[in-house]
């Protein structure tokens, strides 16, 4: 179900592999030119002309220089507290954070609080402020009909 603007560009990619492999040098000719590993014959390289590498070594150094001056241009001055010998653990247990109010949302007061039991829980069912253990609770409807 290919149509003719597929066909277009299945010619077309076909006409650049063959390009490519026109192009391409021969594995032969490729492996005749790389030396071998064994080979210890250094390729001579060309030395640097003293001027170029006079010239290079004072660029990388002005460099280096340009970098630690725009570095020391660019500090931060260290916070000072405005009251000399002030403790800091207090200025930070101050600080309110300008978006705490985002964090009071509907409902938060039933986190923060425990809530009253309304008036109609049975004392039983309160949990004792000494821990002491409570009277046993009455038997529930069901139990009453199964023990009749």
């Amino acid at each position: 179900m290919m149509d003719e603007r597929d066909r277009e560009l299945a010619r077309r990619f076909e006409e650049l592999r063959r390009d490519d492999l026109l192009g391409a040098p021969d594995y032969g000719t490729l492996r005749a030119r790389t030396p071998a590993r064994g080979d210890t014959r250094r390729r001579r390289r060309l030395p640097l002309r003293p001027v170029s590498a006079s010239l290079a070594v004072g660029a990388v150094g002005l460099l280096v220089v340009l970098v630690v001056l725009v570095g020391v241009a660019l500090r931060v001055p260290a916070a000072r507290s405005p009251h000399p010998g002030s403790n800091d653990s207090v200025a930070i247990a101050a600080w309110k954070s300008p978006t705490d109010f985002l964090l009071d949302t509907p409902g938060r007061r039933l986190l923060d609080e425990l809530p009253e039991p309304p008036a109609s829980v049975p004392p039983w069912a309160l949990p004792s402020p000494d821990g002491a253990p409570r009277a046993p609770l009455p038997p529930t409807p069901l139990e009453k009909g199964a023990s009749s």
